[in-house]
């Protein structure tokens, strides 16, 4: 919840990080969360290469005060892209949101777009014309909430805005096949209520 990303491992050499946070933890990772997802966006590994290795600036933003509250999520967010940065940025991927009101109904929302986070990452990738990517979230059959006896209808929010693009877990099934690849058990999912 307060992950930032470890800027020291080796895979990230030659990378300038703009680290911007709201919380008295400062930007570093204690949770090892922002650094593995990090990792799979632009790690130089030989081995492992992120999906966006090459990429050189990177603004590093938490979303959560100390507690885990969702605080800093609209500023930080919209701070990425504004043009009075040295390197505003171009794609915004981020792993944070809520669950929906069918895996946590004293939530009392429901993933069909028109939350406040929902609407306002949309009205973002309009008024920037960036990409914004969200994780699906973690209430999938096997998620441990009340959608775990769902097999839809479980994605958080954001990840059910209009036009970002939602991203789910894999499980490769430890083989190189891309053929036997699965949304993994824990993974969110769609419909949206809305049926997109």
């Amino acid at each position: 919840v307060y992950s930032g990303i470890r800027t020291t491992p080796s895979a990230f050499s030659g990378k300038s990080f703009d680290n911007v946070t709201c919380s008295i933890y400062g930007y570093s990772d204690s949770y090892s969360h922002g650094t593995h997802v990090a990792g799979i966006a632009f790690s130089e590994n030989i081995t492992y290469k992120g999906i966006a290795y090459g990429t050189t600036n990177i603004v590093n933003s938490k979303v959560t005060d100390n507690f885990g509250n969702f605080l800093c999520e609209i500023p930080n967010l919209e701070y990425s892209f504004t043009s009075n940065r040295t390197y505003p940025a171009d794609v915004s991927n981020n792993s944070w949101g809520a669950r929906n009101y069918a895996c946590s109904p004293s939530l009392g929302v429901v993933a069909d777009g028109t939350h406040t986070y929902s609407r306002y990452a949309d009205a973002l990738t309009t008024l920037y014309s960036k990409v914004i990517v969200f994780a699906a979230g973690n209430s999938g059959p096997d998620g441990g909430d009340s959608c775990s006896t769902r097999d839809e209808n479980s994605l958080g929010i954001p990840a059910d805005t209009y036009n970002v693009i939602t991203v789910a877990s894999m499980d490769t099934l430890n083989s190189s096949d891309r053929n036997d690849d699965v949304v993994s058990d824990f993974s969110s999912r769609g419909p949206t209520f809305d049926n997109r």
